[in-house]
């Protein structure tokens, strides 16, 4: 059997908000699960003799969320900021200030890091802009040299 869904008509839409909320007593489909064909269920009474069978459609329908969440531990920025709540570790006051006055330092020395880096990387451009222009006088006394020798050779051959 094929799947049997309306498809849904976009050109009124304003907004995916209508398509998503609005429209869901529309029979338009919401969740992975609606996507699923009825289930065609045979029963037959045991308390019977003959084997006469009924055919049942059972339809399912999500009634709430497939999982729960909880909040373990909140961080200030992403993956290494301060620790402001976590559900199995409780700090004391000194233990906070601690963390805190360490937090600190390492941010410090971060950014004594970062500004050497920077350093490092100006010196090392101009140091290749200083290579490249030596490089480049160079072939231009070359090719100076080049056109003196051809233009003394060309004079001797006019003489």
């Amino acid at each position: 059997p094929l799947l049997k869904f309306k498809i849904p008509n976009l050109r009124k839409a304003t907004d995916i908000s209508e398509l998503v909320l609005g429209e869901i007593a529309s029979g338009y489909a919401t969740s992975d699960s609606e996507f699923e064909d009825d289930n065609v269920v045979t029963i037959q009474d045991p308390r019977s003799r003959n084997k006469n069978t009924s055919q049942n459609i059972i339809r399912l329908s999500e009634i709430g969320p497939r999982m729960s969440l909880q909040l373990l531990k909140v961080e200030e920025g992403i993956f290494g900021g301060e620790v402001q709540y976590h559900k199995f570790h409780k700090k004391s006051k000194e233990e906070i200030r601690e963390l805190r006055k360490k937090h600190e330092e390492t941010a410090i020395l971060k950014k004594q890091r970062r500004e050497i880096q920077e350093e490092n990387v100006k010196r090392k451009r101009e140091e290749a802009e200083k290579k490249k222009l030596a490089k480049d006088k160079k072939k231009q006394r070359l090719e100076r040299q080049h056109n003196e020798m051809i233009a003394t050779a060309e004079a001797k051959i006019d003489d």
